[in-house]
């Protein structure tokens, strides 16, 4: 059986760490969770879920 659950969206906050080597050097950012574009706003998940409901309307109003 296929049932339908409730989406929820919520804006999550990402702190990425920072590490600096000792001598001085360079700093370097951990990676951030995954992106539809990379640097942009959105999840992939949420492009996903957008791009699943997108066909899901065309679909019932093709009916």
């Amino acid at each position: 059986m296929i049932d339908v659950v409730e989406v929820s969206y919520r804006l999550v906050q990402v702190k990425q760490q920072k590490y600096a080597c000792k001598c001085g050097g360079r700093v370097k950012t951990a990676p951030g969770p995954e992106r539809a574009v990379p640097g942009g706003r959105y999840s992939l998940d949420l492009a996903i879920e957008v791009a699943i409901s997108t066909n899901r309307t065309r679909a019932k109003s093709a009916e």
